[in-house]
């Protein structure tokens, strides 16, 4: 055996020990990008895998990394340029063409991408499976639909590399794109029996039960990740959705805080945060912190269309309509809805703006004619509020032809009422007839139509308010509290002396005069009646006087 030259050995000992530090210096470094990453810290992982193109920008796996980052991002020409200056580095390293062809996914260039997946393939490594679990990552980044392929090489990778839980993991995904649970449980749970910590696995289960509300078992993975890592990001966020699925509005907000507070405070974050706040009627903490965004220079839209619906809620016209107007200046046009201009015409009304409410409801009707039948009804009551009556009137109708339903008891009763100001009292009439159809029990009904059928027999010689006022006196002499209809049975009761007088029916017309005088004992109309009605001589002259009618 040939004897070991020790000096030799002693030559390369710092050569070799200087070796394996920086390569494990390198996998610490991306690994700890990798790490942020997954945990949505896009801003740290970002500044790691900066830091260590800065200083090996030879090597081409930390431009993969961050050309990801910027999918992940949404910054599709940042990442091409990144792929492509990681691609010069290496000619045969097959990340940043895997990169290239997840660009051309995101751009929906599928073809082109498959081009580039290819040529990336022909130079990967056989035993090689991170390339196929890329790939296969590519398809989940940018939702792209043909996942048959990302499931081909997820498959031949698992083949490769049986025990990796990051290939059933990468599978759970594909296959949580396709709405296909049972596989996507499946292979999370392979994933989780390969690595007990496999934390994103047991999220991505808790995701699944969430979407059948199958809370229980969801809540069973989200804590037994949080057991695992008690700061770990997305378990916070699916714990949030899971509690916004059960409409526990306040702990999912309270949780969506930890998966801020553990993740990183992103504008995408803030308008979730801030729309959670809103749905657990935080109004107050999601007004505090949408205008503390905006004071930052951070303000959106969309956070600007949160807080104008939060003033909604507060009943605060005041704020709330410059805050619906200058959403209007921000937003997209197609992206203002007619639900939009319904609540700033509704903000107007609170604020005693009519002119200006019903122009918003009517815009709101051109964009949206399903919102007409509410938005009449809102009208109208606009309308009844300002005593334009033919306006009013028309509005009820209008909303009953829109909805094809027939109105509520109340907009008959208010119909029936515009109808009686304007002096058609036929049209107030069958209103009337209408409201006490849905609430036979109530007397102002009875009472109205009275008044109605009054006016339609001037002369009262065919009794058509007859049988409403005897209905009225039914309902109303029971009612608790007598000195809210004293005014009517006075007027029914006088209605019915005067009806039977003329019919020549004394006894009756007595009995009604009578009841008049117990009401109202000073009333003079009932006392000359009865006086007139005891002395015959004096029935001619009676004949010629009638009761008040309203």
């Amino acid at each position: 055996m040939k004897k070991l030259n020790l000096s030799i050995v002693l030559k390369y000992i710092p050569f070799v020990v200087l070796y394996v530090i920086s390569t494990s210096l390198r996998a610490q470094t991306i690994d700890e990008g990798l790490k942020l990453l997954e945990v949505e810290k896009y801003n740290a992982a970002r500044k790691v895998f900066e830091d260590y193109v800065s200083k090996n920008s030879k090597k081409p796996e930390g431009y993969f990394n961050l050309g990801k980052l910027d999918v992940i991002e949404g910054k599709l020409d940042a990442a091409q340029e990144t792929f492509q200056k990681g691609k010069s580095t290496d000619e045969d390293d097959a990340t940043n063409i895997i990169g290239l062809g997840m660009v051309k996914l995101a751009k929906g260039d599928t073809a082109g991408a498959w081009k580039d997946f290819e040529e990336a393939l022909d130079k990967t490594d056989k035993k090689n499976v991170d390339n196929l679990i890329y790939i296969a990552e590519s398809y989940v980044l940018t939702d792209a639909k043909n996942y048959n392929r990302a499931i081909d090489l997820l498959n031949k990778a698992a083949n490769k590399s049986k025990k990796n839980p990051r290939v059933y993991a990468t599978l759970g995904d594909i296959y949580m794109k396709q709405s296909n649970g049972s596989q996507a449980i499946s292979n999370y749970r392979t994933a989780i029996d390969y690595d007990k910590k496999y934390l994103k696995a047991y999220v991505g289960i808790a995701q699944i039960y969430i979407k059948i509300k199958n809370y229980e078992d969801a809540e069973y993975n989200i804590e037994k990740a949080l057991k695992a890592d008690s700061t770990y990001a997305p378990a916070y966020r699916v714990l949030a959705e899971y509690y916004y699925g059960k409409k526990q509005y306040d702990k999912g907000s309270e949780n969506f805080r930890k998966y801020v507070q553990f993740s990183e405070n992103t504008p995408d974050k803030q308008v979730r945060f801030a729309t959670m706040l809103f749905l657990s009627n935080e109004y107050d903490e999601a007004i505090k912190l949408i205008n503390q965004l905006a004071s930052e220079g951070k303000n959106n839209d969309k956070l600007q269309h949160i807080l104008a619906f939060c003033y909604f809620y507060k009943d605060n016209p005041q704020d709330g309509v410059p805050a619906f107007e200058k959403y209007f200046s921000m937003a997209k046009p197609n992206d203002v809805s007619a639900t939009d201009y319904e609540y700033l015409g509704k903000l107007y009304a609170k604020g005693g703006n009519d002119s200006l409410a019903v122009q918003n409801y009517k815009k709101a009707i051109s964009m949206d004619s399903t919102r007409s039948g509410d938005l009449y009804g809102e009208m109208a009551t606009i309308d009844m509020k300002n005593k334009n009556w033919a306006a009013a009137a028309d509005d009820f109708r209008k909303k009953e032809t829109f909805t094809g339903k027939k109105l509520g008891a109340m907009e008959y009763f208010n119909l029936g009422q515009a109808y009686y100001k304007m002096n058609e009292f036929a049209k107030a009439d069958s209103a009337f007839d209408q409201f006490i159809q849905q609430q036979p029990t109530i007397a102002q009904g009875y009472y109205w139509r009275a008044l109605c059928n009054a006016q339609l027999d001037p002369e009262s010689e065919k009794g058509l308010a007859k049988p409403f006022y005897e209905k009225y006196i039914q309902i109303a002499s029971a009612s608790p509290d007598p000195t809210k209809v004293k005014g009517g049975l006075v007027e029914a009761y006088s209605y019915l002396g005067y009806y039977y007088y003329l019919q020549n029916d004394y006894q009756n017309s007595i009995a009604n005069w009578t009841e008049v005088s117990k009401l109202d004992p000073s009333n003079t109309q009932a006392s000359e009646a009865l006086k007139a009605l005891k002395d015959p001589k004096s029935l001619k002259a009676q004949k010629d006087k009638k009761p008040t009618k309203k």
